[in-house]
């Protein structure tokens, strides 16, 4: 397995969660603070080490299909998870 030297700050993979704040808000440009619609995007932030640059955002429509979107946007970016310690105890042996 091939490995490179990553700087500080590029150690961790990291997934960004968007919440569409459009609309929400009379007149041009203004938003309600605190307020988002119940839908956006998830991407992975760009990270030089690890070869990922921000592209292929995916759309949730609601709250729970936020776990769906951050398994496809890993998947379309070629991202592979390793099981820790905590997660090994419920597989079977």
């Amino acid at each position: 397995m091939e490995s490179v030297k990553a700087g500080q700050g590029e150690k961790m993979i990291k997934i960004e969660v968007r919440f569409f704040t459009n609309g929400l808000a009379k007149g041009n440009g203004r938003v309600r603070a605190k307020h988002a619609w119940a839908q956006g995007m998830v991407c992975l932030a760009s990270n030089d080490s690890h070869g990922i640059h921000w592209n292929n955002p995916v759309p949730f429509h609601s709250p729970l299909g936020i776990g769906g979107a951050i398994e496809k946007v890993l998947k379309k970016n070629g991202i592979k998870l390793h099981a820790g310690h905590g997660m090994r105890r419920f597989w079977a042996k």
